[in-house]
């Protein structure tokens, strides 16, 4: 990516729409717009739309009737000079638009050019050039609550404070060794080890922040089990609000997992619903309930549903049995029928836990089985949550290992040098960040998520 040349590209989806944007960054932004666009008013003002056409200066032909924004440097979302041309959103004319602009100097953007610049050139860190990906990805409130806090800077604030009091321990004792032989003392064993005690604190906080932020980014798992034809995918169709999986009289007609994004409350969960649990009739019943088997492993939590129309049967039991450590659910369906289903056993071989009964039939008990989910998953999201990706979770997992092994040493008494081989490798960890020693690679890797003309 090159910060010399203008860049140009269609900034909203290429669909049909009421209004369409073409964006233009760079030093000939301003005179570029000038030559394709005839202002009604006669003039471009600076941080004023200004209405007029868009006009092929050569051909005199005018593509559109549109206004243009014109964003003088520094401010600007890059630092440069901006132009916006908001036109009708047709994706013919948006097309027309941008070969324009290219025809006239400007080169098409690669995808996250904009917000590269606008990190090369100040505007944002590292960490809220990502939040602009989370931002446009969320899907749910929190989501993007969540995401728009990280890129007014919450999360790079709490970095920074990790970064300041590491890089203050580092020079510290790394002045204590380059100046033994003064009176003064740069930093005093006590010290050091109080300093790298508080430092570990703050990485740990951090870390279970992002834990919990991670969750909330990707989604909790959650899987649906039981044995055949007691409801799941009646329950699951419900849960989702879409009619996703397919639903008969027969047992068995699930035969693989499905799984479905759905919000609850706010939190984003990805609902699973598995093959029924039972003994198998073939290879396919055989690796259905093997797919099953692993949903229930990786879920957060499990709904376990029963049929309440009929009594216990050996394959609830064994799904009972599976449920021993785990977190889950019972979910007591068909309530519309007349109840042959002994709760007080069932709450007893469940080792007490919770029970909702419902009719995925009617609909009845539903919201309560939403409200009891969300109770669940809120409660991990208590305390801080912050916003993370894999790539900044794994940083701040290596920093607070970095961080403990140079603790450890020196709490056995090891000199300076010896900790700071290991604190200054969680700093160096930590640039990757803050942007303080930012690798190639991994801008690349950061930018390239985005789509074009963002």
């Amino acid at each position: 990516m090159s910060d010399i040349d203008t860049i140009a590209a269609i900034s909203t989806p290429l669909a049909r729409g009421a209004i369409g944007i073409v964006r233009m960054s760079g030093p000939t932004a301003y005179s570029i717009a000038k030559r394709v666009f005839v202002p009604r008013r006669g003039r471009v003002e600076p941080f004023r739309a200004e209405l007029g056409e868009v006009v092929d200066p050569e051909s005199g032909e005018v593509i559109d009737i549109a206004l243009l924004t014109y964003f003088k440097a520094p401010r600007s979302y890059t630092k440069e000079d901006v132009v916006e041309i908001s036109a009708h959103g047709s994706p013919v004319v948006l097309r027309e638009i941008l070969s324009l602009l290219i025809r006239e100097g400007a080169r098409l953007a690669q995808p996250g050019e904009f917000t590269y610049r606008a990190f090369i050139n100040g505007r944002l860190d590292l960490l809220q050039a990502e939040a602009v990906a989370d931002l446009i990805s969320a899907t749910t409130k929190k989501q993007a609550k969540s995401a728009l806090a990280k890129l007014s800077g919450e999360l790079s604030s709490r970095i920074r404070e990790v970064d300041e009091l590491m890089l203050d321990l580092i020079a510290r004792a790394e002045a204590s060794l380059d100046f033994s032989e003064e009176e003064d003392e740069f930093i005093t064993q006590k010290e050091l080890l109080e300093g790298l005690r508080l430092l570990a604190r703050r990485v740990r906080e951090l870390k279970e922040a992002m834990s919990r932020g991670r969750l909330l980014k990707e989604g909790i798992a959650l899987a649906i089990i039981g044995r055949p034809n007691v409801g799941k995918s009646s329950i699951f169709n419900r849960l989702v609000e879409k009619e996703r999986a397919i639903v008969t009289e027969i047992p068995g007609t699930t035969r693989d997992a499905l799984a479905e994004e759905a919000e609850i409350e706010g939190i984003p969960i990805r609902f699973v619903d598995t093959a029924g649990i039972a003994s198998p009739r073939n290879r396919l019943d055989e690796e259905g309930m093997k797919r099953s088997l692993a949903a229930t492993s990786e879920a957060k939590l499990i709904l376990a549903v029963f049929d309440s129309s009929g009594p216990l049967t050996p394959e609830d039991e064994r799904i009972l049995s599976l449920l021993r450590d785990k977190e889950a659910l019972l979910v007591v369906n068909k309530k519309d029928l007349p109840l042959a289903l002994d709760l007080s056993r069932l709450k007893t071989l469940s080792e007490g836990k919770k029970m909702v009964r419902t009719s995925a039939k009617t609909g009845e008990g539903i919201e309560e089985l939403k409200r009891e989910i969300a109770s669940f998953f809120s409660e991990g999201f208590s305390g801080d949550l912050i916003l993370a990706g894999l790539r900044e979770l794994e940083i701040v997992s290596d920093v607070e290992e970095g961080v403990a092994s140079a603790l450890s040493a020196a709490e056995e008494g090891e000199g300076e040098e010896i900790v700071l081989v290991d604190l200054k490798q969680a700093f160096s960890r930590l640039g990757e960040l803050t942007g303080r020693s930012p690798v190639e690679d991994v801008l690349h890797t950061i930018f390239s998520r985005f789509c074009i003309g963002k």
